[in-house]
Protein backbone atom coordinates (compact mmCIF):
# COMPACT_ATOMS: atom_id res chain seq x y z
CA UNK A 1 0.00 0.00 0.00
CA UNK A 2 2.84 2.33 0.90
CA UNK A 3 4.48 1.61 -2.45
CA UNK A 4 1.26 2.57 -4.20
CA UNK A 5 1.19 5.93 -2.44
CA UNK A 6 4.78 6.57 -3.41
CA UNK A 7 3.99 5.94 -7.09
CA UNK A 8 0.93 8.18 -7.01
CA UNK A 9 2.92 10.90 -5.29
CA UNK A 10 5.65 10.64 -7.88
CA UNK A 11 3.16 10.96 -10.72
CA UNK A 12 1.57 13.97 -9.06
CA UNK A 13 4.97 15.59 -8.64
CA UNK A 14 5.76 15.07 -12.34
CA UNK A 15 2.40 16.55 -13.36
CA UNK A 16 2.84 19.54 -11.08
CA UNK A 17 6.36 20.10 -12.44
CA UNK A 18 5.06 19.91 -16.02
CA UNK A 19 2.32 22.40 -15.22
CA UNK A 20 4.77 24.77 -13.57
CA UNK A 21 7.19 24.52 -16.49
CA UNK A 22 4.35 25.12 -18.97
CA UNK A 23 3.19 28.17 -17.03
CA UNK A 24 6.73 29.47 -16.89
CA UNK A 25 7.13 28.99 -20.65
CA UNK A 26 3.80 30.63 -21.40
CA UNK A 27 4.46 33.56 -19.10
CA UNK A 28 8.18 33.85 -19.84
CA UNK A 29 9.46 37.11 -21.20
CA UNK A 30 12.33 37.95 -23.51
CA UNK A 31 14.60 40.95 -23.48
CA UNK A 32 14.71 43.31 -26.48
CA UNK A 33 17.71 45.63 -26.57
CA UNK A 34 18.41 48.52 -28.92
CA UNK A 35 21.77 49.36 -30.48
CA UNK A 36 21.39 53.01 -31.52
CA UNK A 37 24.89 53.20 -33.05
CA UNK A 38 25.77 56.54 -31.50
CA UNK A 39 22.23 57.91 -31.39
CA UNK A 40 20.12 58.72 -28.35
CA UNK A 41 19.86 55.79 -25.93
CA UNK A 42 16.80 53.51 -25.71
CA UNK A 43 16.04 51.42 -22.65
CA UNK A 44 15.67 47.68 -23.11
CA UNK A 45 12.17 46.21 -22.85
CA UNK A 46 10.69 42.86 -21.81
CA UNK A 47 8.02 41.18 -23.94
CA UNK A 48 6.15 37.91 -23.45
CA UNK A 49 7.01 35.00 -25.70
CA UNK A 50 4.98 35.02 -28.93
CA UNK A 51 3.69 38.56 -28.53
CA UNK A 52 4.23 41.34 -31.03
CA UNK A 53 7.16 43.68 -30.67
CA UNK A 54 6.41 47.11 -29.25
CA UNK A 55 8.73 49.60 -30.89
CA UNK A 56 9.86 52.70 -28.97
CA UNK A 57 9.88 56.28 -30.21
CA UNK A 58 12.42 57.04 -32.93
CA UNK A 59 15.89 57.91 -31.62
CA UNK A 60 17.92 60.81 -32.98
CA UNK A 61 21.50 61.34 -34.13
CA UNK A 62 23.13 64.55 -35.33
CA UNK A 63 23.56 64.63 -39.11
CA UNK A 64 21.40 61.57 -39.74
CA UNK A 65 17.81 60.53 -40.51
CA UNK A 66 16.25 57.57 -38.74
CA UNK A 67 15.80 54.69 -41.21
CA UNK A 68 14.21 52.02 -39.05
CA UNK A 69 15.05 49.25 -36.57
CA UNK A 70 16.85 46.31 -38.19
CA UNK A 71 16.63 42.67 -37.15
CA UNK A 72 18.06 39.80 -39.25
CA UNK A 73 18.73 42.27 -42.11
CA UNK A 74 15.05 43.24 -42.33
CA UNK A 75 13.11 46.19 -40.98
CA UNK A 76 11.34 45.22 -37.75
CA UNK A 77 7.76 46.40 -37.12
CA UNK A 78 5.11 46.22 -34.44
CA UNK A 79 4.03 42.95 -36.13
CA UNK A 80 7.37 41.28 -35.42
CA UNK A 81 6.89 38.24 -33.15
CA UNK A 82 9.19 37.93 -30.13
CA UNK A 83 10.32 34.35 -29.59
CA UNK A 84 13.80 34.93 -28.19
CA UNK A 85 16.03 37.62 -26.82
CA UNK A 86 16.57 40.21 -29.58
CA UNK A 87 18.90 43.08 -30.40
CA UNK A 88 17.55 45.68 -32.82
CA UNK A 89 20.05 47.95 -34.53
CA UNK A 90 19.12 51.42 -35.72
CA UNK A 91 19.64 52.17 -39.41
CA UNK A 92 20.89 55.71 -39.99
CA UNK A 93 20.86 57.63 -43.28
CA UNK A 94 23.12 60.70 -43.73
CA UNK A 95 21.09 63.90 -44.08
CA UNK A 96 22.97 64.90 -47.24
CA UNK A 97 21.57 61.86 -49.07
CA UNK A 98 18.51 62.24 -51.30
CA UNK A 99 15.81 59.95 -49.93
CA UNK A 100 12.56 58.36 -51.05
CA UNK A 101 9.73 56.74 -49.10
CA UNK A 102 8.72 53.10 -49.37
CA UNK A 103 5.19 52.39 -48.15
CA UNK A 104 4.42 48.77 -47.24
CA UNK A 105 0.73 47.86 -47.19
CA UNK A 106 0.44 44.99 -44.69
CA UNK A 107 -2.51 43.72 -42.64
CA UNK A 108 -4.70 46.62 -43.76
CA UNK A 109 -2.20 49.17 -42.51
CA UNK A 110 0.64 51.11 -44.12
CA UNK A 111 4.19 51.12 -42.79
CA UNK A 112 6.40 53.82 -44.28
CA UNK A 113 10.20 53.70 -44.22
CA UNK A 114 12.94 55.90 -45.67
CA UNK A 115 15.44 54.70 -48.27
CA UNK A 116 18.28 56.33 -50.21
CA UNK A 117 17.30 57.24 -53.76
CA UNK A 118 19.03 55.08 -56.37
CA UNK A 119 20.10 52.41 -53.90
CA UNK A 120 18.75 48.97 -53.08
CA UNK A 121 16.09 49.08 -50.36
CA UNK A 122 16.07 47.54 -46.90
CA UNK A 123 12.94 45.39 -47.05
CA UNK A 124 10.33 44.87 -44.39
CA UNK A 125 10.34 41.60 -42.48
CA UNK A 126 8.41 38.76 -44.15
CA UNK A 127 4.67 39.16 -43.51
CA UNK A 128 2.41 36.24 -42.55
CA UNK A 129 -1.10 35.35 -43.74
CA UNK A 130 -2.76 32.13 -42.53
CA UNK A 131 -3.25 29.62 -45.37
CA UNK A 132 -0.88 31.46 -47.69
CA UNK A 133 2.81 31.57 -48.52
CA UNK A 134 4.56 34.90 -48.99
CA UNK A 135 6.57 34.98 -52.23
CA UNK A 136 7.62 38.59 -52.65
CA UNK A 137 6.72 42.26 -52.84
CA UNK A 138 4.94 43.94 -55.76
CA UNK A 139 5.19 47.64 -56.63
CA UNK A 140 2.49 49.89 -58.10
CA UNK A 141 3.34 48.76 -61.65
CA UNK A 142 3.02 45.09 -60.74
CA UNK A 143 6.74 44.30 -60.80
CA UNK A 144 8.49 42.18 -58.18
CA UNK A 145 10.86 44.12 -55.91
CA UNK A 146 13.55 42.27 -53.96
CA UNK A 147 16.57 43.40 -51.96
CA UNK A 148 18.64 43.63 -55.17
CA UNK A 149 16.35 46.11 -56.94
CA UNK A 150 17.29 49.79 -57.29
CA UNK A 151 14.53 52.28 -56.43
CA UNK A 152 14.65 55.93 -57.49
CA UNK A 153 11.16 57.19 -56.63
CA UNK A 154 8.55 56.93 -53.88
CA UNK A 155 7.12 53.42 -54.03
CA UNK A 156 4.25 51.43 -52.55
CA UNK A 157 4.85 47.70 -52.02
CA UNK A 158 2.25 45.03 -51.34
CA UNK A 159 2.82 41.37 -50.42
CA UNK A 160 2.27 38.66 -53.03
CA UNK A 161 0.78 35.38 -51.86
CA UNK A 162 0.30 31.81 -53.09
CA UNK A 163 -2.18 29.55 -51.37
CA UNK A 164 -0.48 26.96 -49.19
CA UNK A 165 -0.19 23.58 -50.93
CA UNK A 166 -0.61 24.99 -54.45
CA UNK A 167 1.71 23.55 -57.11
CA UNK A 168 4.51 25.98 -57.91
CA UNK A 169 7.29 26.52 -60.43
CA UNK A 170 10.51 28.50 -60.09
CA UNK A 171 11.81 31.14 -62.50
CA UNK A 172 15.53 31.92 -62.39
CA UNK A 173 16.90 35.15 -63.86
CA UNK A 174 20.17 35.26 -65.79
CA UNK A 175 20.95 38.98 -65.87
CA UNK A 176 24.05 38.49 -68.06
CA UNK A 177 26.26 40.80 -66.04
CA UNK A 178 23.48 42.93 -64.55
CA UNK A 179 22.49 43.11 -60.90
CA UNK A 180 21.34 39.93 -59.17
CA UNK A 181 17.63 39.09 -59.07
CA UNK A 182 16.26 36.48 -56.69
CA UNK A 183 14.45 33.39 -57.96
CA UNK A 184 10.72 33.87 -58.46
CA UNK A 185 8.13 31.35 -57.27
CA UNK A 186 4.86 31.19 -59.21
CA UNK A 187 1.72 29.10 -59.16
CA UNK A 188 2.06 26.50 -61.93
CA UNK A 189 0.42 27.51 -65.23
CA UNK A 190 0.09 31.15 -64.16
CA UNK A 191 1.36 34.19 -66.06
CA UNK A 192 4.77 35.42 -65.05
CA UNK A 193 5.21 38.39 -62.73
CA UNK A 194 8.31 40.18 -63.92
CA UNK A 195 10.85 41.81 -61.58
CA UNK A 196 11.94 45.44 -61.63
CA UNK A 197 14.21 45.93 -64.64
CA UNK A 198 17.84 45.03 -63.94
CA UNK A 199 20.69 47.46 -64.56
CA UNK A 200 24.07 46.98 -66.22
CA UNK A 201 26.75 49.66 -66.56
CA UNK A 202 26.99 50.98 -70.11
CA UNK A 203 23.91 49.14 -71.41
CA UNK A 204 20.15 49.56 -71.79
CA UNK A 205 17.81 46.76 -70.76
CA UNK A 206 15.69 45.56 -73.71
CA UNK A 207 13.70 42.72 -72.15
CA UNK A 208 13.74 39.03 -71.17
CA UNK A 209 14.03 36.01 -73.46
CA UNK A 210 13.61 32.29 -72.90
CA UNK A 211 16.31 29.75 -73.77
CA UNK A 212 14.82 29.32 -77.25
CA UNK A 213 14.95 33.07 -77.89
CA UNK A 214 11.23 33.67 -77.37
CA UNK A 215 10.49 37.05 -75.84
CA UNK A 216 9.03 36.98 -72.33
CA UNK A 217 6.14 39.39 -71.68
CA UNK A 218 3.72 39.98 -68.83
CA UNK A 219 1.36 37.55 -70.60
CA UNK A 220 3.81 34.63 -70.78
CA UNK A 221 2.49 31.52 -69.00
CA UNK A 222 5.00 29.48 -66.99
CA UNK A 223 4.27 25.77 -66.64
CA UNK A 224 7.69 24.47 -65.55
CA UNK A 225 10.89 25.56 -63.87
CA UNK A 226 12.43 28.10 -66.24
CA UNK A 227 15.51 30.26 -66.75
CA UNK A 228 15.04 33.55 -68.57
CA UNK A 229 17.89 35.80 -69.72
CA UNK A 230 18.21 39.56 -69.85
CA UNK A 231 18.77 41.13 -73.28
CA UNK A 232 20.97 44.23 -73.41
CA UNK A 233 21.69 46.84 -76.07
CA UNK A 234 23.99 49.83 -76.11
CA UNK A 235 22.08 52.99 -75.12
CA UNK A 236 23.02 54.76 -78.38
CA UNK A 237 23.67 53.73 -81.97
CA UNK A 238 26.60 55.56 -83.55
CA UNK A 239 27.64 55.68 -87.24
CA UNK A 240 30.20 53.22 -88.49
CA UNK A 241 33.88 54.07 -88.04
CA UNK A 242 33.00 56.48 -85.23
CA UNK A 243 34.46 56.05 -81.74
CA UNK A 244 31.83 56.56 -78.95
CA UNK A 245 32.59 58.74 -75.95
CA UNK A 246 32.21 57.52 -72.36
CA UNK A 247 28.39 57.52 -72.21
CA UNK A 248 27.93 56.65 -75.90
CA UNK A 249 25.82 59.73 -76.72
CA UNK A 250 28.45 61.17 -79.08
CA UNK A 251 31.28 59.76 -81.13
CA UNK A 252 34.44 61.02 -82.79
CA UNK A 253 35.10 60.27 -86.45
CA UNK A 254 38.38 61.01 -88.20
CA UNK A 255 38.39 61.23 -92.01
CA UNK A 256 41.62 61.25 -94.05
CA UNK A 257 41.92 62.26 -97.73
CA UNK A 258 44.75 62.97 -100.16
CA UNK A 259 46.24 66.44 -100.53
CA UNK A 260 45.62 68.68 -103.53
CA UNK A 261 48.67 69.86 -105.48
CA UNK A 262 48.82 73.33 -107.05
CA UNK A 263 50.97 76.37 -107.80
CA UNK A 264 51.64 79.16 -105.36
CA UNK A 265 54.15 81.62 -104.02
CA UNK A 266 56.57 81.78 -101.16
CA UNK A 267 55.67 83.80 -98.08
CA UNK A 268 55.59 87.55 -98.80
CA UNK A 269 54.81 87.09 -102.50
CA UNK A 270 51.47 87.39 -104.32
CA UNK A 271 50.53 85.27 -107.33
CA UNK A 272 49.48 87.37 -110.32
CA UNK A 273 49.42 86.40 -113.98
CA UNK A 274 51.48 83.30 -113.24
CA UNK A 275 54.21 85.23 -111.42
CA UNK A 276 55.00 85.74 -107.74
CA UNK A 277 55.20 89.48 -106.96
CA UNK A 278 56.80 91.16 -103.95
CA UNK A 279 54.75 94.36 -103.57
CA UNK A 280 56.76 95.46 -100.58
CA UNK A 281 59.72 96.07 -102.92
CA UNK A 282 57.84 98.15 -105.50
CA UNK A 283 59.53 101.12 -107.19
CA UNK A 284 58.69 103.61 -109.97
CA UNK A 285 59.50 102.49 -113.48
CA UNK A 286 61.85 104.60 -115.60
CA UNK A 287 60.41 106.49 -118.55
CA UNK A 288 63.29 106.80 -121.03
CA UNK A 289 62.09 106.05 -124.49
CA UNK A 290 59.27 104.12 -122.85
CA UNK A 291 58.60 102.64 -119.45
CA UNK A 292 61.13 100.12 -118.26
CA UNK A 293 62.08 98.35 -115.00
CA UNK A 294 65.60 98.19 -113.62
CA UNK A 295 65.59 94.42 -113.95
CA UNK A 296 64.09 92.76 -116.95
CA UNK A 297 62.68 90.05 -114.70
CA UNK A 298 60.72 92.57 -112.60
CA UNK A 299 57.00 92.94 -113.17
CA UNK A 300 55.58 96.29 -114.35
CA UNK A 301 52.03 97.27 -113.64
CA UNK A 302 49.83 100.30 -114.13
CA UNK A 303 47.10 102.07 -112.28
CA UNK A 304 44.64 99.64 -113.84
CA UNK A 305 46.17 96.95 -111.67
CA UNK A 306 44.58 98.71 -108.69
CA UNK A 307 47.82 100.00 -107.24
CA UNK A 308 49.73 103.22 -107.77
CA UNK A 309 48.80 106.49 -109.40
CA UNK A 310 50.11 108.34 -112.48
CA UNK A 311 53.26 106.27 -112.75
CA UNK A 312 54.14 102.79 -113.86
CA UNK A 313 55.42 100.58 -111.11
CA UNK A 314 57.80 97.70 -110.92
CA UNK A 315 58.05 94.93 -108.34
CA UNK A 316 60.54 92.09 -107.89
CA UNK A 317 59.36 88.67 -108.94
CA UNK A 318 60.25 85.11 -108.13
CA UNK A 319 59.31 81.75 -109.58
CA UNK A 320 56.19 79.97 -108.46
CA UNK A 321 56.46 76.99 -106.17
CA UNK A 322 54.56 73.74 -105.95
CA UNK A 323 51.89 73.86 -103.20
CA UNK A 324 50.03 71.21 -101.20
CA UNK A 325 46.57 72.03 -99.76
CA UNK A 326 43.41 70.44 -98.35
CA UNK A 327 39.70 70.85 -98.89
CA UNK A 328 37.75 73.15 -96.58
CA UNK A 329 37.32 71.58 -93.15
CA UNK A 330 40.47 69.45 -93.45
CA UNK A 331 43.86 70.15 -91.90
CA UNK A 332 47.23 69.13 -93.30
CA UNK A 333 48.87 66.54 -91.03
CA UNK A 334 51.86 64.36 -91.87
CA UNK A 335 51.34 64.72 -95.60
CA UNK A 336 47.58 63.95 -95.53
CA UNK A 337 44.39 65.96 -95.12
CA UNK A 338 42.62 65.10 -91.85
CA UNK A 339 39.20 66.13 -90.51
CA UNK A 340 38.07 65.24 -86.95
CA UNK A 341 34.39 65.76 -86.12
CA UNK A 342 32.06 65.01 -83.20
CA UNK A 343 28.75 63.40 -84.17
CA UNK A 344 25.57 62.94 -82.08
CA UNK A 345 24.58 59.28 -81.84
CA UNK A 346 20.98 58.05 -82.07
CA UNK A 347 19.34 57.18 -78.75
CA UNK A 348 17.91 53.66 -78.62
Amino acid sequence: MKKKYIIIGGIALVLISAIVITILIITSKYTVTFNTDGGSAIEKIRIKKGENLTLPSEPSKDGYIFGGFIYNNKIATNYTKVNSNMELKVRWIPKDKEVITISYVVNNSTITVISVKGEVPMLLETPVMPGNTFIGWLNDEGYVVDENATLDKNTTLKPRWIKAGEKTVTVKFNTDGGNKINDLVLAKDSVIILPVEPVKDGYKFEGWVQSNGTKVTSETTIDRDTVITAKWVLPYTCPQNCTPNEDGSKCTRTTTTSTKEGTGCSKGYTLKNGKCLNYSGKYQAENTNGWTCKNKSDYMYTEEDGVGGAFMWCVPTTSTVKTVSCEDGFNLSNGSCVKTETINCTKN
